[in-house]
């Protein structure tokens, strides 16, 4: 069998083969033109390795090999390896992505444009995270997350319109959040069940403290931007500290999960269907919940590398206070891997966990507000 691998690997060194790609045999849909070098992967359950001779379309990278992979070869083969094309490393798959998310009563039609009398910043108003993540020794996914969040309670008698510079203004008690959260998982490996583990630190402020960072940044950000598209648009937003004290919790995360990737006749067709329970313990009061969550995407393979998929999830988070249910729609356009765009909806029904004072019901409607998420993703090597 190693006469037989080591004649194909020194075949397609002989014809020059520059570039390649690796591929999970286990994925709904292979590029076409591949010729398998090894029949097992070494050193992990259930993956075997392809590689793309480079007049595929999908051969855009070198050929990866991760370090203990490379250390399990038979000596003849990590001599092959040792050329332009050996890229042997642990880390792959590095990226970078920014998401903000917004509640928008207009967007929802659960306000007027220019309402005077309309709050349409109530509770959770606008979050935003980055993201550095990376896949490691091919198996597991790590991430380093900052997020942030505000939560603000506006003060109807406090609205006013300047007739001069055509601007809606109001005072508003706020609490903003801010979040570094580290997250490994094994979903990558699409065994039936995974897990994931985790852990983060969470502060809470009132006042404008968090630099760059703070959420109520993000939301003077956003409104100057729908000021410049059309006057009076957004409310200009004047914070109010209201002298509730800093406060700093830290958190443990834990979940599992069973996955199910389908297989289509139609090969450009891709799904997967998910269940997981995440739980999150925090120092923090009122911040621990219980979380189940079902889901499923249906993606569509448009080109070589572009990918276009539709997916919908239901969740129901159990907190201190009562259950909150949730559900989202998401739409995605994938090209490869190079860069993701995704835009998404969520809707709420019942108990918020009001751990940062103002994430309450909208005083207009009673209810959670709904929100939209917009997010950007780019792979760095």
């Amino acid at each position: 069998m190693k006469l037989k691998v080591l004649a194909v690997v020194l075949s397609l060194t002989a014809t020059g083969v520059a570039k390649a790609n690796k591929y999970d045999l286990s994925a709904p849909q292979l590029p076409e033109n591949c010729q398998i070098i090894s029949a097992d992967r070494q050193g992990g359950p259930g993956l075997r390795y392809v590689v793309c001779q480079e007049k595929s379309a999908e051969a855009n990278k070198p050929f990866l090999i991760i370090k203990s992979e490379y250390q399990a070869l038979p000596a003849e083969m990590k001599e092959l390896f040792k050329d332009r094309r050996g890229n042997i490393k642990d880390w792959d798959q590095v990226f970078v992505s920014i998401s903000t998310e917004n509640d928008d009563l207009v967007l929802f039609g659960l306000c007027k444009a220019r309402d005077t009398s309309c709050s349409d910043d109530e509770g959770y108003t606008v979050g935003s995270t980055i993201t550095i993540g990376a896949t490691y020794q091919g198996r597991y996914d790590v991430q380093l997350k900052v997020a942030n969040a505000l939560y603000t309670k506006s003060d109807p008698s406090t609205f006013r319109y300047n007739e001069t510079l055509h601007e809606r203004s109001s005072d508003q008690h706020f609490r903003t959040a801010l979040m570094v959260e580290l997250l490994v998982n094994s979903a990558r490996q699409k065994e039936l069940f995974y897990w994931s583990l985790g852990t983060g630190l969470i502060g809470l402020s009132s006042s404008e403290k968090f630099g760059i960072f703070d959420a109520s940044r993000n939301q003077a950000t956003i409104h100057n931007i729908l000021n410049r598209l059309g006057k009076d648009m957004a409310v200009r937003h004047n914070n109010v500290n209201d002298g509730q004290p800093d406060k700093w919790g830290f958190y443990l995360l834990a979940g599992v999960g069973a996955q199910k990737f389908i297989n289509f006749n139609n090969p450009r067709l891709s799904s997967r269907q998910y269940t997981q329970i995440t739980t999150r313990l925090s120092t923090l009061a009122k911040h621990s919940e219980l979380r189940l969550e079902m889901g499923a995407d249906l993606g569509y393979k448009v080109s070589s590398n572009g990918r276009a998929s539709v997916a919908g999830a239901v969740a129901s988070t159990a907190h201190s206070a009562g259950t909150l249910n949730e559900a989202s729609v998401f739409f995605k356009y994938e090209n490869g891997e190079q860069w993701e765009a995704s835009l998404g909806f969520t809707c709420y029904k019942g108990k918020l966990a009001n751990y940062a004072t103002y994430n309450t019901p909208n005083t207009i409607t009673g209810k959670p507000e709904c929100l939209y998420k917009m997010g950007m993703k780019y792979y760095l090597d």
